[in-house]
């Protein structure tokens, strides 16, 4: 009995060896790690998305209208042709006009003749000024060498009398003091008498003044010939200011004769689709009547009606996408009318313009108008997922030094993808968008940026 005992003493102290050794096991086990994904939480809006069903509508149509009367000599499209700006659809029998710019550009030969003309009558007109002034230079300068040697001559013979006088005055003292004949002195008297009638007009300085006068005279008629050479020019500036005048005036008649002749032909002043042609080669068109209808594929509209409330989603120039039924991709529009008052349906029409619509598109088409909506405005910002709810509160994760911490939260907006919320979150801090289902308040997390 007594050997029972001890065994089973040395069973249970081994027994509670193991399960001393058991719990210092446990201790010792390192606390579990659950591995995580975070978003950073940032401020900012939500936006909705609102959509509006209308109807494609035409661009915009163009008549065209043929600038003059006359036969069609020439059609070059049909109804549905697609045409391009500029593109020639008919031509108007031009045969008259033809007519009339080749007599107009006849008339603005000559005229551009007529200027040549007086362009060198001009330059005629210079050339005898030149020629005039030359001559009234030349006769001057005879003027002043004909009173220079005048001028010399008066001089000599000025000398030649005072040496005349002298030879009297001492053929005289001579003669008294017996040296001198009377002769000798009735000759030198005679001698100083013709010098002296020679200096007062007569003989050589006679002839010396007629011909100064006839100088001069000379002069006076160069000095003519200049001024009417001078005349010559400002009548020559005259006539090319004339010329120049009938050259503009013949070179209006021809561009007008040319602009003529361009208005027979009949161009498509818009890119699109001929929704009619209403002429044939023969025919007589007019101003009156149009001669062709085009569609512009350039641009369509979308019309919708909208309530008054729904007004505030659209403003005019606004950008919004277009969808356009049996046509793939989304188009850009552009809102460009807003109606001030109902229509007949009582509800605003508006109005977006493609700017570039697909060609696919066409007039009758279903299209639907996005607009968007801003539903939050300046709010923390959280991935859906992250927001977690139980007890009848809502609260997330936040990552702080690897471990998570719960933080209750007021969703504002709950959306799809994103979140609005308020709550003692910070922006910037990382909510736990990933195995948040596996963790509790101060799980020790570990982030996986991979994820």
């Amino acid at each position: 009995m007594k050997k029972r005992i001890t065994a089973l003493g040395v069973v249970m102290f081994s027994a509670l060896t193991l399960v001393a050794c058991g719990n210092e096991a446990e201790t010792e086990v390192e606390p579990q790690v659950t591995a995580v994904a975070v978003e950073e939480v940032y401020e900012g809006s939500l936006l909705g998305s609102n959509r509006f069903i209308g109807q494609v509508q035409a661009g915009g149509q163009s008549a065209i209208i043929p600038k003059i009367p006359g036969e069609l000599v020439e059609v070059n499209v049909k109804k549905g042709d697609t045409v391009e700006e500029g593109q020639v659809l008919a031509k108007v029998n031009d045969q008259d006009l033809r007519l009339q710019l080749e007599a107009d550009e006849a008339q603005l030969a000559q005229a551009r003749n007529g200027l040549k003309r007086a362009e060198n009558g001009k330059t005629q007109a210079q050339a005898n000024v030149s020629q005039a002034e030359a001559s009234l230079n030349q006769a001057r300068q005879g003027l002043m060498d004909a009173k220079s040697a005048q001028s010399s001559q008066q001089k000599a013979i000025e000398q030649q009398i005072k040496e005349a006088q002298q030879t009297v005055d001492q053929l005289t003292r001579s003669l008294a003091e017996g040296g001198a004949s009377e002769e000798q002195v009735k000759q030198a008297e005679q001698l100083l008498q013709s010098l002296l009638a020679s200096q007062q007009g007569s003989g050589s300085m006679a002839g010396a003044g007629q011909s100064l006068s006839s100088i001069e005279a000379t002069v006076e008629q160069a000095k003519k010939g200049v001024e009417l050479a001078e005349a010559s020019t400002t009548d020559a500036d005259l006539a090319i200011q004339d010329a120049k005048r009938m050259v503009e005036q013949a070179e209006k008649a021809v561009e007008r004769s040319r602009e003529r002749l361009d208005d027979a032909v009949i161009r498509a002043d818009v890119s699109g689709e001929l929704l009619a042609v209403e002429g044939e080669v023969g025919d007589i068109v007019s101003q009156q009547a149009p001669f062709a209808q085009i569609i512009s594929l350039d641009t369509a509209t979308v019309s919708v009606n909208v309530t008054a409330d729904q007004l505030a989603y659209f403003n005019e120039g606004q950008e919004v996408d277009v969808e356009v039924s049996s046509v793939s991709g989304t188009q850009t529009g552009v809102v460009s009318y807003i109606a001030s008052s109902v229509g007949e349906t009582r509800l605003f029409p508006v109005e977006v313009e493609l700017a570039s619509p697909d060609e696919a598109i066409r007039q009758g088409m279903v299209a639907t108008i996005f607009t968007e909506e801003v539903l939050v405005e300046n709010e923390r910002i959280v991935p859906t997922e992250a927001i977690l709810e139980g007890q009848g509160r809502a609260f997330v994760y936040v990552v702080e030094d690897d471990v998570a911490r719960e933080i209750d939260v007021e969703v504002i907006r709950f959306d799809s993808e994103l979140s609005a919320i308020r709550g003692e979150i910070e922006v910037g801090a990382e909510v736990i968008v990933k195995g948040q289902h596996l963790i509790e308040d101060g799980s020790v997390v570990r982030i996986n940026r991979e994820v």
